[in-house]
């Protein structure tokens, strides 16, 4: 139920009038605060409707009975050229195929199941989230614009289900930083789907992007000609999407055949 600025406070019964106790927008934490956020500000986002508009964060369900008791915070390791430490990652698209790729393709796991050779091993680093639980956790835009956190474009990311840019990052700076957990709700529950992503999903993104690109193309036209690289820089053509996947045996011998190949020109095999 909204709450009117001019009711007595119902939040901390102070007996104040609310806009001038928890409503006091003056009085919202900043990002100097340890945890950032707080019950005012979640009140004021549901009392001007600001929280359906969201950033989703994709994580596994160890993770999220522990990211509702302390809040979200940011990584804590850097990989390369990404700077992951302190960065909390975003899509701003409300898709469940979104959502699965991103499950997909980029939670990490712990161990990988050891195969009987090298390519069992390898197939299963690659379709390492198949078949595993994730959940979606939905932050209101508003948060970060009232506690002035950026939001930035992830461009470093060059996942194909990025192609249009639709994942974010937000810097929290400091590994002792986290977003109150009273400000995430939990909007989705599933199950990765590796085959419907490598088969379908991320072609549909290929697809939108060469009808961006190429405007003047049929459909045909572009499923025709349009084209991805795999892991190891094989070319993959739309009509050979169902097959040139992971759970194809003779396709990912063939791609680690290539990988072997490039490390060994490059003397590192």
């Amino acid at each position: 139920m909204k709450i009117k600025r001019n009711q007595v406070c119902p939040l901390c019964e102070s007996g104040r009038k609310y806009k001038k106790c928890c409503g006091d927008l003056s009085q919202i934490p900043t990002k100097e605060n340890v945890i950032l956020g707080d019950e005012k500000l979640k009140q004021y986002i549901n009392d001007n409707g600001l929280s359906n508009e969201m950033l989703y964060h994709i994580t596994t369900p160890q993770n999220w009975e522990i990211i509702k008791k302390e809040g979200l915070r940011g990584g804590n390791t850097n990989y390369g050229y990404f700077d992951l430490y302190g960065n909390i990652y975003f899509t701003n698209e409300n898709s469940v195929k979104t959502w699965n790729s991103i499950s997909s393709g980029q939670l990490e796991t712990n161990k990988i199941k050891e195969g009987k050779t090298e390519l069992d091993t390898w197939v299963n680093s690659c379709r390492r989230r198949d078949k595993k639980p994730y959940v979606v956790i939905g932050v209101p835009i508003e948060v970060f614009n009232q506690l002035e956190l950026p939001i930035h474009n992830d461009t470093e990311n060059e996942e194909i289900t990025n192609l249009n840019r639709n994942q974010k990052f937000v810097s929290l700076g400091e590994d002792n930083v986290y977003i109150n957990p009273i400000l995430l709700t939990k909007v989705y529950e599933g199950i990765t789907d590796v085959f419907q992503y490598e088969s379908e999903d991320r072609w549909e993104k290929v697809l939108e992007f060469y009808e961006e690109q190429e405007p003047t193309w049929s459909l045909e036209t572009i499923k025709e000609n349009c084209f991805i690289y795999d892991y190891s820089c094989i070319e993959l053509s739309y009509k050979d999407r169902k097959t040139n996947t992971s759970f194809n045996r003779n396709y990912m011998n063939r791609v680690l055949l290539n990988i072997n190949l490039r490390q060994m020109k490059q003397g590192r095999v």
